[in-house]
């Protein structure tokens, strides 16, 4: 009898964290369901595109840095 509790308390509690990590794993799809569906929108591509520093071929970079000090990496 105590050996058939032991295992009832061992499944539910590998039931619970597959659940969990299924709550889990359904949010991250749904995150990146979203960014698909971003990825399909040219502007969020180009804002995407900016941030990392790319400019355009006639577009001019200009780098601002405080007074008296020089660029950082």
């Amino acid at each position: 009898m105590a050996l058939e509790v032991q295992r009832n308390v061992q499944l539910r509690n590998q039931i619970a964290q597959v659940e969990f990590r299924l709550v889990q794993l359904e949010r991250h799809n749904q995150k990146l369901s979203e960014e698909l569906q971003l990825a399909a929108d040219p502007r969020y591509r180009e804002g995407l595109i900016r941030q990392m520093g790319y400019v355009h071929k006639d577009e001019l970079l200009l780098l601002n840095t405080p007074a008296g000090g020089s660029p950082s990496n």
